[in-house]
């Protein structure tokens, strides 16, 4: 159990990078200056020329500070996801889980992550486009039908996609395959045992949602109840629920870890 905690480091680390990210971000695009200059109380007249006179001096560090913020985080986020999926690999195989087995892990797989991501987005994008050209080819026809039947299509292979890449992880992790690789092995894996891995994804949309909802309902009641301490009391909570998601968040990977191992070794 002391070994599951080194899982939050990961998590907590990519959190304080990406606050600095998003600091740095904001001081490149000069945006810092113009919050501190502008009045308590501007009128709308005032923020539209504030904006106006923004995006007419800083348009190009504008559009550049967003775009380095995004790679950067989506970066620390693959690093972040290529460390703890190491740990968790080191934690079922009853091995030594360390800071410094998180940096050996997170470099070696962190392009195979970010190859991962980039695959799944292409193949989310993919059946995008596919159900934007059916529609438009039906819509030819009868408009009302191509709105059903594209929205029968979406929800399908968005589902679809989501049960059939689930495992992809656990599948590129244990034997350290290529992404391409891994990616079939988790549809194969998905196809061979769908009740598993609906159960398994319910278990963890649920937990995390109902866990969620009582961070939220505890939250409105604190600040509600701490009168003059509202702002500290948010900012306290707010802590505690990112604890708790980071949390949450670890809950899911593990199992999901978990579940294929147990499956696999079954086989």
């Amino acid at each position: 159990m002391v070994q599951h905690k080194i899982l939050f480091l990961p998590d907590l680390i990519s959190f304080l990078i990406i606050i600095l990210l998003g600091w740095l971000a904001l001081s490149f695009t000069g945006i810092i200056p113009v919050i501190q200059q502008m009045p308590a109380m501007p009128t709308d007249e005032e923020m539209a020329q504030i904006v106006v006179t923004f995006l007419q001096d800083h348009l190009g560090k504008l559009i550049g500070g967003i775009l380095g913020f995004v790679f950067a985080s989506f970066v620390v986020g693959s690093a972040t996801l290529a460390a703890k999926f190491g740990l968790i690999r080191q934690i079922l195989s009853r091995k030594e889980a360390s800071s410094q087995i998180a940096w050996t892990w997170g470099r070696a797989y962190l392009w195979k992550v970010v190859s991962m991501r980039i695959a799944a987005f292409l193949l989310y994008l993919g059946s995008a486009i596919v159900s934007a050209i059916i529609f438009i080819l039906l819509r030819q026809i009868n408009e009302s039908l191509a709105i059903i039947i594209t929205l029968v299509i979406i929800l399908t292979t968005t589902v679809y996609l989501l049960l059939g890449l689930f495992m992809r992880y656990p599948a590129m992790y244990k034997k350290n395959l290529p992404v391409r690789d891994a990616i079939n092995t988790a549809f194969v894996f998905f196809i061979r045992n769908k009740k598993c891995v609906v159960i398994t994804a319910f278990i963890i949309a649920a937990t995390t949602l109902i866990i969620r909802q009582v961070f939220d309902i505890i939250m409105m009641m604190g600040i509600a109840w701490s009168g003059k301490a509202a702002a500290i009391v948010a900012v306290i909570m707010s802590l505690v629920m990112l604890l708790a998601m980071i949390g949450v968040g670890i809950f899911g990977d593990l199992y999901t870890f978990q579940i294929y191992e147990t499956v696999k070794g079954k086989k």
